[in-house]
């Protein structure tokens, strides 16, 4: 599992949060682990309706920012997707993930620079994704700059 995502939806540290904000906080976690839970069982139409609603009462919610974005992707709404996960980007950019999926999308959309940036950084946040260095490799061979992508193969 992503490392984001066990971090999610792992063990809960103590917080030093007051008990009231704790709750709610603990309350939130399980509406996006529900909603995650769909997700990963195919229910994505359920899944989304979830993310939404986790959205609504909470629209800063990274997490449901994300994987919304992720279903829009992969359901070919390149463009939803990319401003779904740019929010996401916008609150924390240091996951990976974030950037290789809005890379996907992006060149899903036709705007291959774009892509080719978000693959650069998802493989400088995570140097050991195979994922990422194979499509952004990819991505320099189909873009014809061969030289970068040996560059990125070695």
């Amino acid at each position: 599992m992503r490392r984001w995502l066990k971090e999610l939806f792992g063990a809960r540290p103590s917080t030093g949060i007051a008990p009231a904000e704790s709750a709610e906080s603990a309350r939130r976690g399980d509406r996006t682990r529900e909603a995650f839970a769909l997700h990963q069982s195919g229910r994505i139409a359920d899944a989304e309706d979830r993310y939404r609603q986790i959205l609504r009462a909470q629209p800063g919610n990274v997490d449901a920012l994300y994987l919304l974005g992720e279903i829009a992707n992969r359901s070919g709404r390149h463009e939803r997707a990319i401003e779904l996960i740019g929010k996401a980007i916008a609150a924390n950019d240091s996951v990976a993930q974030f950037h290789h999926e809005i890379g996907a999308a992006l060149r899903a959309s036709g705007n291959l620079v774009g892509a080719e940036r978000s693959f650069a950084r998802a493989l400088e946040l995570a140097p050991d994704d195979l994922q990422s260095l194979t499509d952004l490799g990819d991505l320099q061979l189909a873009m014809g700059n061969a030289q970068a992508a040996e560059h990125t193969f070695r």
